[in-house]
């Protein structure tokens, strides 16, 4: 999230709320919520989401969470 933040240039602080659904939240306008869309769709610039996460420092404890997340999925296609 605050890479996110950094990202789009946003300011409003991330909110912590460790007993709910998601654990951290970050509320943004309309236009916010645009910028954010625009900048995301502008760094998009790798062949392969989870090789891309794989290759960074500060993703790659992720890789094997997407890698299942991707392997369930798939099976709603197989259906």
């Amino acid at each position: 999230m605050e890479n996110l933040k950094k990202l789009a240039g946003l300011t409003d602080s991330i909110k912590a709320t460790l007993k709910a659904d998601y654990h951290f939240r970050l509320t943004v306008t309309a236009a916010e919520l645009s910028r954010i869309m625009n900048a995301l769709a502008n760094t998009v610039v790798y062949p392969n989401f989870k090789a891309r996460i794989a290759s960074r420092p500060d993703q790659s404890q992720r890789s094997e969470i997407y890698h299942r997340i991707w392997a369930e999925s798939s099976k709603l296609l197989s259906n």
